[in-house]
């Protein structure tokens, strides 16, 4: 955990050193949200198909955005920080000092999620204060929601840089759950606007799980309305991390082996 405070502590200060970063960074959901807010307006009263947010599009979308971009945090830093370090030479020193696996890639994490965090906040913060959204929104229950949603994404991010680590060149699991997620997860458009097979599938993702979740807690949902996927976000995590955790550290070693660390 030291190693991670640290690591966390060291990225602060060189994204601190930027000195319009958390600007930009504010701008820019900003942006996103008045955008989803004005397609919302365009949509109207056809976005019949949306059950949650009293069929308001915007409020919708506004929600899917600000935690599909939280949640893929844990998906998509993993890889992309191995990733980096290696083109940058510096993921075998980092494995030098006795640092445990998962808490280098806690390490890896940890500050991309703070950031993602402050973003998501600023969604959140522009659809209540601004735009009147979730005024009965239950915080318990989208933290229960959302606690075993960001595991099971820390666990397929894990693999996902495993992957990264024994391929080299490209990321496939990425790559295949990104697009799932975009186009079946529900964060931009219901999935019971889905034909019934896409349904099916979306139901394989967490992503619709975690969403679903989030939403009811949003519209005030009970910890007893969120339980269903609770249960199943729960049962995901249950097998993902250890999963993915022993694959990193599997593949740490294989390339420590092959003194493959630094290629890329």
């Amino acid at each position: 955990m030291t190693a991670a405070v640290a690591y966390l502590r060291r990225d602060f200060l060189v994204w601190s050193s930027y000195r319009l970063a958390a600007f930009w960074q504010v701008a820019g959901a900003l942006g996103i949200a008045g955008i989803v807010y004005f397609i919302g307006e365009a949509v109207g009263d056809r976005a019949n198909s949306i059950p949650e947010e009293n069929g308001s599009y915007a409020a919708f979308a506004l929600a899917g955005v600000a935690f599909f971009d939280m949640l893929f945090r844990g998906l998509g830093t993993l890889s992309a920080s191995v990733s980096e370090h290696q083109r940058a030479g510096t993921l075998e020193p980092m494995l030098l000092p006795p640092i445990r696996e998962h808490e280098l890639l806690l390490s890896f994490c940890l500050f991309p999620f703070c950031i993602s965090m402050l973003r998501t906040s600023v969604f959140l913060i522009f659809g209540f204060v601004l735009l009147g959204f979730w005024d009965s929104a239950n915080g318990l229950s989208i933290l229960a929601v959302l606690v075993p949603a960001q595991l099971t994404f820390l666990g397929i991010g894990a693999l996902s840089a495993a992957s990264v680590l024994l391929l080299k060149q490209g990321d496939p699991i990425r790559l295949a759950y990104s697009v799932a997620m975009l186009t079946l997860g529900g964060a931009f458009f219901p999935v019971d606007a889905m034909p019934g097979w896409l349904q099916q599938l979306a139901l394989l993702l967490p992503l619709t799980h975690a969403l679903s979740g989030i939403r009811e807690g949003l519209d005030g949902g009970s910890l007893v309305d969120v339980a269903p996927q609770v249960a199943v976000l729960t049962a995901l995590a249950v097998v993902c991390l250890p999963a993915g955790l022993l694959a990193f550290r599997w593949a740490v070693r294989r390339a420590k082996q092959e003194g493959s660390l630094v290629e890329y």
